[in-house]
């Protein structure tokens, strides 16, 4: 058990995982087996009995033949589950290997070389639609970057013994008859298929085929078109696989020199060299890959292998203006292997990972397009200039193939640089809400307007409003035509919309009517919409008819607009105004009220007090509202002041919202003085909701004068959209490391309780407390980096799916800074804390605990500030590890504002006779 978890812990496989990479790991290693076998017989029998030159044509040959295998695929992709589609390719693989066995037992002709190899090509690509499409279904962003290349590392050692076993069995059972050794491993991998699907990883119900026509006959283009990643990962696998494609058919071509020059056997020498770099591929697979992605990132892992090969290239194009074909041999053996190696190691499993964004039914067409579109392009493509260069020049000029390369690895690595910036936004999308635009109507024949017109003149108030908005980009005219209509309405509705609708239009050539209208009108609401636009839109309107209205509202409304703009009524309508705040009618001062707030004037301030202390809360709650409009510093330490002692609490609240920053000098300074918790908080984010620069500078201040209040304060600072920089960015540094430690002890402390058996319920008090400070370094890191990201990382997290916390993950790798991303990973990875704390003991030293250790921490808020639900469960659960010396820090919980925090400190003070 110990070394299983060593090999874990090295491998970084998490216990949760780990019979399901073995089990895949052990499927892959047996058909890597027969694919190597079936690869060595292929491609040996081919140069055998076959000039190096014919590769071309057999590259051509194999590039149709995938795009049908890749067709076939994908349709049956769609229609079977996932288990039969396994044993379905495993059952195709098996038959082409016995027909090629079969075939060589025949007078074979030359065509049927070019069929064989051919037919490895299609094994091939079978084989690895299969196992990175049941990877990908089984493996989320986060996993993938750890665990592909440890899954996929059965088929290095599988070709390593495929290889070497080929190489020394061929003299004694001849190349035809290793095609049984192939078809017999094929067979032992389906044992170990049962036990993968033992597991209940690959039953329909865990994954639904995504619902899509074939991708490769319908919708490729669709989705090599409006999926970037897909694109862009189709252009590096297409000049990383045409690079590859082009070193073989090089490599082929002198290792077959080579051999005749030495008079050495080619399959000696193809085994050897075959073999040699599997040994390196597995080596740096293992013990690199994982580690690399989740510490380089994707452009950098992606780019390592054509920057290598770009300089070995460099080094090698001189070579081949030399004669000796052992130097050009060793030369392009070196390329040829490092380039094996570090697309099978590196490469592969990063591009295929880097996918892993994508929905399932994206990320399963994106693999069959790389594999089963640009793969054999990459073929076709190769193959083509080949064969056209030897129909120009019957030989071929290795040195014009080294330029043809070199251009290729360029175009390689431009196409990763691109990628890059293409990955990060496909994470972010992820897990990003999604809007539906909405769609505007544009109505211009006659005889739609003749409909329209009807529809206001006489149709339902519903039709007659929906038809106002069909015209609203129709010329003055026409719209003069429809509002007039909508003003003889029957309903009350239509003629306020055609009221309204007028002022937003600006149709001023309406006025006449709308005089008209006001003369006779007799509905309240009408009147009132109609007073208020001809007030807004005529200069020379005559508020004093309107003051002596009998109708209350129409004198409010009057009022209103003649103390904001009118000189000549202002006299009239200021002593109307100040009767009302002394009417006994309730209803006249609430009017007062609301006029005061819309007039905006601080000379009626002393009237405002007085209404925001009447005895009537709907009068006084209208005054409090009017107060925050007026934005008056005097108004805003009456609405203070009220803060406690107003019934409606949230009225008050909202006023200072409206007072804004006038209002943030005195919301400040009852935060920094107040003791009501509750209040404390509800302030703190109303500091972030006003959002002004003055309110960010008083939360910014607020994060040192109370640090208990910083889980309320960061979320503050984020509602308002606050950038820790330039100036307090080293501060904000500092809440990262001391809560990322924090986190890390608590990690401990879970273990430890874990180990003792604890009862569940104070372990869970503590894992919230750990949520606690992920909330807070996630809004740190809005702080400190790009906020949008970050953003789109806590959306990852709050939906709590496994592909949204491995996409949240994977953002935070890919923005924060390398030390503080690693840590946060490793402890909010979903993972047991005892792997957590292992992978957490390097960086951070384990703490030595104990119950009475831990009892000492809560009580004292040692290494963080914690809730007073996890204190109280502290002193329920472990009441018998408290020590005598902590009497003088319980005794206070007695006096607590929170009454579970006070009954349980009682409780205990009685009960444990050490702290009697």
């Amino acid at each position: 058990m110990k070394e299983r978890s060593f090999v874990a812990r090295t491998l970084l496989i998490r216990e949760n995982e780990w019979e399901l990479v073995k089990r895949l790991f052990a499927f892959e290693f047996f058909q890597g087996i027969s694919i190597a076998i079936f690869f060595y017989s292929s491609i040996t029998i081919f140069l055998t009995y076959l000039p190096t030159e014919e590769l071309a044509y057999a590259f051509i040959l194999s590039a149709f033949l995938l795009w049908l295998a890749g067709a076939v695929y994908s349709r049956l992709e769609h229609r079977i589950d996932t288990k039969e589609l396994i044993l379905l390719v495993v059952g195709i693989n098996a038959t082409m290997i016995l027909l090629c066995r079969f075939g060589l037992m025949l007078n074979e002709p030359t065509w049927f070389y070019f069929l064989m190899l051919g037919a490895f090509n299609v094994a091939y690509l079978l084989n690895n639609l299969e196992f990175w499409g049941s990877a990908a279904l089984l493996f989320d962003v986060r996993q993938s970057k750890r665990l592909f290349s440890i899954i996929s590392a059965g088929d290095i050692p599988a070709k390593l013994v495929g290889y070497v076993a080929s190489a020394f069995l061929a003299k004694l059972l001849g190349q035809d008859n290793l095609l049984w050794i192939a078809f017999g491993s094929l067979v032992v991998s389906l044992y170990f298929f049962r036990q993968l699907a033992a597991t209940g990883a690959l039953n329909p119900q865990h994954h639904k085929h995504h619902e899509a026509t074939n991708p490769l006959a319908n919708t490729a283009l669709q989705i090599f078109r409006s999926n970037t990643l897909i694109r862009q990962a189709a252009f590096i696998s297409f000049f990383s696989y045409c690079a590859f494609i082009l070193l073989n058919f090089l490599f082929f071509g002198y290792i077959k020199e080579a051999s005749h020059s030495k008079n050495e056997s080619l399959a000696i020498y193809i085994g050897v060299f075959l073999a040699l770099s599997r040994a390196i591929t597995l080596v740096v697979k293992l013990a690199v890959t994982n580690r690399l992605a989740d510490r380089m990132g994707v452009r950098n892992s992606l780019l390592i292998t054509p920057i290598l090969v770009f300089i070995l290239c460099l080094v090698a194009l001189p070579a081949t203006m030399n004669q000796s074909i052992i130097v050009i041999f060793y030369m392009f053996t070196t390329i040829t292997i490092s380039l094996d190696v570090l697309r099978a190691a590196i490469q592969s499993p990063v591009l295929l990972a880097a996918m892993q964004p994508l929905p399932v039914g994206e990320r399963l067409s994106g693999h069959t397009i790389i594999k089963g579109i640009t793969d054999p392009f990459a073929f076709f493509f190769v193959g083509g200039i080949l064969a056209l260069a030897l129909a120009i020049r019957p030989d071929v000029d290795y040195r014009v193939m080294s330029i043809l390369l070199f251009i290729l690895v360029i175009a390689w690595i431009i196409s990763v640089l691109r990628f890059d910036r293409v990955y990060i936004s496909t994470v972010q999308r992820a897990i990003r809400n999604r809007s539906v635009q909405e769609r505007e109507i544009s109505i211009s024949d006659r005889e739609s307007l003749d409909i329209l017109r009807k529809k206001i003149s006489s149709g339902s108030p519903g039709d007659a409003a929906f038809a106002f908005r069909l015209i609203k980009d129709q010329p003055k005219e026409v719209q003069q035509e429809f509002l007039k209509a909508g003003m003889n309405h029957p309903s009350a509705y239509v003629q306020r919309e055609a009221i309204l609708f007028m002022r937003e239009w600006n149709v001023s050539s309406l006025l006449p009517s709308l005089k008209e209208f006001v003369s006779h009108a007799t509905g309240q609401d009408v009147l009132v919409d109609a007073v208020n636009v001809l007030a807004t839109m005529d200069e020379a309107f005559d508020y004093n008819r309107f003051l002596e209205h009998p109708n209350p509202d129409v004198v409010m409304m009057t009022l209103t607009r003649a103390l904001k703009t009118n000189e000549v009524a202002s006299v009239k309508a200021n002593n109307i105004l100040r009767a009302w705040c002394e009417s006994s009618d309730p209803s006249f001062r609430l009017r007062a009220a609301k006029v005061i707030g819309s007039v905006e004037n601080h000379e009626y301030r002393q009237l405002l007090v007085q209404l925001m202390h009447d005895s009537n809360s709907q009068i006084s709650s209208a005054a409090i509202s009017s107060a925050g409009m007026l934005k008056d510093s005097i108004l805003n330490d009456q609405l203070i002041k009220l803060l406690s002692a107003h019934p409606k609490q949230s009225v008050v609240i909202d006023a200072l919202h409206m007072a804004g920053n006038s209002a943030v000098h005195a919301i400040s300074s009852f935060v920094d003085t107040t003791d009501n918790d509750d209040q404390r908080k509800k302030m703190i984010l109303l500091l972030g909701k006003i959002g002004t620069e003055e309110a960010k500078a008083a939360l910014d201040h607020l994060t040192d004068e109370l640090p208990a209040s910083r889980g309320t304060i960061f979320k503050a600072l984020t509602n308002c959209g606050f950038t820790a920089d330039p100036s307090p960015k080293s501060k904000y540094q500092k809440f990262v490391r001391e809560y990322l430690s924090s986190a890390a002890h608590l990690a401990f402390v879970i273990q430890y309780l874990e180990q003792q058996k604890i009862d569940k319920e104070l372990i869970h008090a503590f894992e919230e407390e750990l949520q606690s400070l992920r909330e807070k370094l996630l809004q740190l890191f809005g702080f400190l980096y790009d906020r949008k990201s970050i953003r789109k990382a806590i959306a990852g997290f709050d939906l709590h799916t496994r592909d949204s916390l491995s996409n949240a993950l994977e953002i935070i790798a890919v923005t924060v800074s390398r030390d503080a991303a690693k840590t946060f990973i490793c402890l909010f990875e979903p993972s047991t804390y005892e792997q957590k704390c292992a992978d957490l003991s390097a960086s951070h030293g384990e703490p030595h605990l104990s119950k009475t250790i831990v009892s000492d921490e809560v009580l004292r808020d040692q290494h963080h500030q914690y809730h007073s639900w996890t204190k109280a469960c502290v002193m329920y659960f472990m009441k018998n590890d408290i020590r005598r010396s902590e009497k003088p820090v319980v005794e206070p919980f007695k006096f607590s504002r929170n009454p579970l925090l006070q009954q349980t400190a009682e409780w205990l003070l009685n009960s444990n006779p050490k702290l009697t």
